[in-house]
């Protein structure tokens, strides 16, 4: 799935929100408001604050240039970090998915074309 930044920023405002508004709740109260815990246990504090750590990607200065694999252009694999090129939302036929060597968000290259498997990308 690949979000726009409007949608990432209130995916992670939201869990802000959670975080702040339920840290004293207990499951069950929770379980009462959204029916997706009756199955599934809501994340503690803690819990909320890893994920929205890891789901950050720190935002440039401003007198800093992007990254290349944040430029849109023909290798720009609509997700900051991986570099592949595309074709009607899908890795091409025969084209080289990679990591970026800047950010070194992934450990290899394999990783890189794994998560864009995962997303149905490649």
């Amino acid at each position: 799935m690949i979000l726009s930044l409007s949608e990432f920023a209130t995916i992670l405002a939201a869990l802000r929100y959670f975080q702040d508004e339920f840290q004293t709740a207990t499951p069950g109260e929770i379980a009462k408001l959204f029916p997706q815990f009756v199955t599934a246990a809501p994340l503690t504090s803690a819990e909320i604050g890893s994920l929205c750590e890891r789901l950050n990607i720190a935002e440039p200065d401003e007198d800093q240039e992007p990254c290349d694999c944040e430029a849109p252009g023909l290798i720009h694999a609509s997700i900051p970090v991986i570099l592949a090129h595309l074709q009607e939302e899908r890795v091409a036929p025969g084209a080289f998915v990679e990591r970026c060597d800047m950010c070194l968000w992934f450990a290899s290259d394999n990783e890189a074309k794994s998560r864009l498997r995962e997303l149905g990308i490649a």
